[in-house]
């Protein structure tokens, strides 16, 4: 390494299912810097490995009556549903979707599309995890 000081060494991880790049520079130091360099690239490696670890929302549409306002009251894991779910003039409707995580739920009416955060959504679920009523409120 005399003419070359520095050189990078690159690492593929497989951590927690996501596949991380690790890097490290050597030095001509042999008291500690390649620890260093290896310790910051793990940090910064995690740290975007457990951003990225995140899933995005499952999405479903749902179809309500132009006049329609108010609560609607879905039933999700109903494999006769229709896609997109058509909602009553009650706010009563299906899903065939079955979602594991966080919903986004994405309303038409009036020729308008409506977008529903997660954060507004009400999924209530049995003890195993299934979801088994999904409700939230249509302006």
């Amino acid at each position: 390494m005399a003419g070359n000081p520095y050189c990078i060494v690159n690492k593929l991880v497989d951590v927690l299912g996501h596949f991380v790049v690790l890097v490290a520079f050597v030095g001509p130091n042999p008291g500690g810097h390649m620890k260093l360099s290896f310790a910051a690239a793990l940090a910064i490696s995690l740290a975007f490995a457990s951003c990225a670890a995140k899933d995005a929302p499952m999405r479903v549409t749902v179809k309500v009556a132009d006049g329609f306002s108010g609560v609607i009251h879905l039933t999700p894991c109903v494999a006769s549903a229709n896609n997109p779910a058509v909602v009553d003039e009650r706010g009563n409707g299906s899903l065939s979707a079955c979602p594991s995580g966080e919903l986004e739920i994405i309303v038409l009416k009036q020729g308008r599309t409506l977008y529903v955060r997660p954060e507004e959504i009400t999924v209530e679920r049995a003890g195993d995890g299934i979801p088994v009523s999904i409700s939230t409120s249509i302006p």
